[in-house]
Order: structure tokens, then C-alpha cells, then sequence
């Protein structure tokens, strides 16, 4: 606060010395503030010495402010009829509202027009709308309707975007769901499809066949460590042996399970009317 005051002290000081050396004349100080070159020129130039009457200053004055009253005005006018332009089209909020501040930045704080303030609050409205869709699952249908909804406004909210996207990936998954086929399924592939699943707003009832195909082929398959996977040694591989019963129960239910992985390729097929005795695969 002291710094403070002892600044404007010294402006204050500056100041009427300056109207001091002006004689005290309000014209001369504002004409010499305007065009502080002027103010030294028969410093500088003895042989042209200028000589100017305080109504000619006042005149340079008064033309000086008009100039400057109409360069703000036309910079106004250019402003005004570029935000309409942007207006004409679908423009990006962030576009706009770096615009809205470059305005501001001129001067036109209280120069958005009462459609435009409008059109602001609907967009947002709207775009909170979407965000809170765009937390739950829903069908592919409400998301089309939704981005066609959004298309109907001129300013395009980072939501409208993000809507964009989303409905993007749910059609990616959509479309490596659809690869799927009938199986057998790729263990990976099905791995894959349902953490996906957890990125996009789609709800879709073939998920939950997938994830419960998933489910069964990985704790079916976190039994069989010790027979599908090999037992090395430094000099030789074995397998763990295990009833011939027990083996054609794995197989009927990888079967039944219709899906594709290492430990699947590596369990051998039975026949039907094969030894009951003890089976280790050779």
C-alpha cells in the first residue's frame, strides 16, 4: 500500500509539473500529450520553427478523438459482421467464445446480442443433456437420434463432440462383434470385445452372451494348468496323468465352449470308445 501511495504521489507530482510547464493551459497539455514530438520540434529544427495557436490545437485535438471515435466504430461494425458470419454456419464453441473475448478485449463487453446469449444457454443445456446420456448405456438407435438433435444447433459444444466419438467406437465394436460370428470365438478376441465394451454408452444384449462365454472359458480353463500346459525338465517334458473319464469331460466342455486358445489347441481329441485307464498325453 506504501509503494502505492508513493507512486501516485510521484504521478501526481509529474503531472503538475508538466501543466506547470505548459503555463497552466489544460489545451496545450492535452495537445503535447497527444503529440509529444511536436512539443520538441524547435528544439531540433531552428530553421522551420513551428507555430501553432491553441484553437489550432484544440481543432487537432477534437479531430484526433474523432478519428479515434470512428476507428472504434469501424472496428466495431467489422467485429459485429464477422461474428454474424460465424453465425451463418455451425461454428465450434471454442472458436466462438475466443471470438466473444477478442471482442471484449476491444471494448465490446455488452456487445453480444440477446440471440446470441440465447443460443449460448440452449447449447449448454442441451450439451449437459449429453453428457448425462453419455454416462449411461443406451441403444444405437437413441445415440443416432441424440447426434441428430445435436445437428440442429449452430454452436458445437465439446459434448456434441465427444458424442461424435462415442457413437464412432460404439459402431467399431458393433462391427468386431459382428466378426464374431458363430465361433469358435477367439479367447482374445472376446477379451478384448468386452473391455471395450466399458468405453462406449451401447447397450447391447449380445454382450452379456459374450461375457458369459468369457466368464466360463477362463475359470473352466484356470483348471487345467497342470494337464494342457507342458511340465519341463532339463532333460525331458512330461504330463500330468489324469483319468480318461476326467479328459473327456475337459474336451466335452471346451466343446461346449466353442473357443479358440492355447490351452484348447494343446488338448488332445478322445474317441468315443476309448481306455478308461489313467490318460497322460503323448
Amino acid at each position: 500500500m506504501g509503494m502505492l501511495m508513493s507512486y501516485n504521489n510521484r504521478m501526481e507530482e509529474q503531472a503538475i509539473h508538466f501543466l506547470h510547464k505548459m503555463n497552466y493551459s489544460f489545451t496545450k497539455a492535452k495537445f503535447y500529450l497527444l503529440f509529444p514530438t511536436l512539443m520538441h520540434w524547435n528544439e531540433y529544427s531552428a530553421d522551420s520553427p513551428l507555430e501553432i495557436s491553441e484553437k489550432e490545437m484544440e481543432e487537432k485535438i477534437n479531430f484526433y478523438i474523432t478519428q479515434m471515435q470512428e476507428t472504434k466504430t469501424s472496428q466495431h461494425e467489422k467485429w459485429r459482421n464477422e461474428l454474424q458470419e460465424l453465425l451463418n454456419s455451425r461454428v465450434l464453441l471454442s472458436r466462438l467464445s475466443a471470438f466473444i473475448e477478442q471482442g471484449k478485449s476491444l471494448g465490446f463487453k455488452n456487445e453480444i446480442p440477446d440471440f446470441l446469449k440465447e443460443m449460448l444457454s440452449k447449447t449448454a443445456a442441451f450439451s449437459k443433456e449429453i453428457k448425462q446420456k453419455l454416462h449411461q448405456k443406451t441403444t444405437m438407435e437413441k445415440l443416432e437420434d441424440l447426434r441428430r438433435q445435436s445437428e440442429e444447433y449452430k454452436i458445437i459444444s465439446n459434448e456434441m463432440l465427444e458424442l461424435n466419438e462415442s457413437i464412432e467406437r460404439s459402431r467399431k465394436w458393433l462391427e468386431n462383434m459382428n466378426k464374431l460370428g458363430s465361433g469358435p470365438y477367439n479367447l482374445r478376441e472376446l477379451e478384448i470385445l468386452i473391455n471395450d465394451y466399458k468405453n462406449v454408452p451401447l447397450e447391447h444384449e449380445d454382450y452379456h452372451k459374450y461375457k458369459k462365454i468369457l466368464d466360463e472359458s477362463r475359470d473352466f480353463l484356470d483348471k487345467l494348468p497342470n494337464f494342457a500346459k507342458l511340465n519341463k525338465t532339463r532333460h525331458h517334458s512330461t504330463y500330468e496323468k489324469i483319468p480318461i473319464d476326467t479328459a473327456r469331460q475337459y474336451a466335452e466342455k471346451m466343446a461346449k465352449l466353442n473357443v479358440k486358445c492355447e490351452e484348447v489347441t494343446l488338448f488332445p481329441s478322445f474317441p468315443k470308445n476309448f481306455s478308461s485307464k489313467p490318460f497322460s498325453r503323448l
